[in-house]
């Protein structure tokens, strides 16, 4: 191409990456001043709306807008009233069942911070929390969790509730995709809220389950649990604790949160916990493709494990080597078609 001519190839695709921030930004801050809680209840013009926020009212016409132009709300201009979209009436409102409000909370709080040092966690190949948020460096991942996600009741909060959130809007996909009718005694390690060992018992009525976590989660996620008759909690640590006895482990987002040599002590821990006759370990991650370079969400999601753990997201392939080195057979995966995928691993 000579300097006179123009390039075919348009610059739109960069520049709309440019604008993800932004977007980002805009839902984060809808979330957060509470305007989908509020467009709940009716439509509302800005200046009403504005008599809950107490805001600058001309920026935040131009705000709502925005939130309009991104889909996040409607507006009447008959009416000048907003009203929330359909997708935001369902996952925006915090008192929703459906809500990924904690999530989105969680996210803007923590992982932006992280993400805003990606070269360095390239030049270093660690984690960013001491950078992005003056902890020492020294301090070891439990440190780090307690630290960072249970730093106080609120903080405690949004991060189960986002767990909460994002488990339940896959759950009911993840249980139905192989036939667990044969097992009798599901342990979520690692269990938060609960979510995915309710689910399955809401599936197979001849489950069980126990939920295994740190005692201050248990004290915090008693609130989520249902069927009492059927589920129970415990607590302690998975490195250094004995496991609940089980047929059926669950690892829901666990194993992507540790480097390999860590990830085959759980599963090891879990292996020698399973009986003899029977027993399997179900893994609840995103997978990613075996070229790695995708799905989009799998392959983002690995970059935030980066910033956020020693550990990463892993290829089918991947997992099926880690299983297979510590002894697990007839391991199979399949996607669920939401953002979690699940591998299943046999012990005979």
């Amino acid at each position: 191409m000579s300097d006179g001519q123009l390039s075919r190839a348009s610059p739109s695709g960069i520049l709309d990456l440019m604008d993800g921030y932004r977007r980002t930004k805009i839902l984060f801050t809808a979330v957060e001043l509470g305007i989908f809680d509020f467009l709940n209840k009716q439509p509302e013009t800005a200046h009403q709306l504005n008599q809950h926020l107490k805001l600058d009212e001309p920026s935040l016409k131009r705000f709502l807008n925005s939130c309009v132009a991104l889909d996040l709300l409607l507006y009447d201009p008959k009416e000048e009233t907003y009203q929330n979209s359909e997708s935001s009436d369902e996952y925006l409102v915090s008192t929703k069942p459906t809500s990924i409000t904690s999530y989105l909370k969680h996210n803007n709080n923590k992982s932006y911070m992280l993400w805003s040092h990606v070269s360095d966690a390239l030049r270093e190949g660690t984690q960013r929390w001491h950078q992005a948020f003056h902890i020492p460096s020294t301090s070891t991942e439990e440190t780090l969790f307690a630290t960072t996600h249970y730093a106080n009741e609120a903080a405690q909060m949004d991060f189960l509730d986002g767990m909460h959130g994002m488990m339940k809007i896959s759950a009911a996909k993840i249980v139905e995709q192989f036939d667990l009718s044969k097992y009798k005694h599901l342990v979520d390690v690692g269990g938060c809220s609960g979510e995915l060992a309710m689910t399955a018992c809401n599936k197979y009525p001849q489950l069980r389950a126990t939920i295994f976590d740190l005692p201050d989660v248990k004290a915090a996620a008693t609130k989520y649990i249902h069927k009492a008759d059927r589920i129970k909690y415990e607590t302690g640590n998975f490195f250094k604790d004995e496991l609940p006895n089980g047929d059926l482990y669950v690892l829901g987002r666990i194993i992507h949160d540790w480097n390999e040599q860590d990830g085959i002590k759980i599963l090891t821990k879990i292996y020698n916990s399973l009986p003899e006759t029977n027993g399997a370990v179900l893994i609840v991650e995103t997978l990613l493709n075996e070229d790695k370079l995708g799905p989009v969400h799998s392959v983002l999601q690995d970059i935030n494990m980066l910033m956020a753990t020693s550990g990463c997201e892993r290829s089918f392939s991947e997992y099926k080597q880690l299983l297979e080195s510590i002894g697990f057979k007839r391991i199979e995966a399949k996607r669920t078609g939401t953002r979690l995928d699940v591998i299943i691993g046999r012990k005979h």
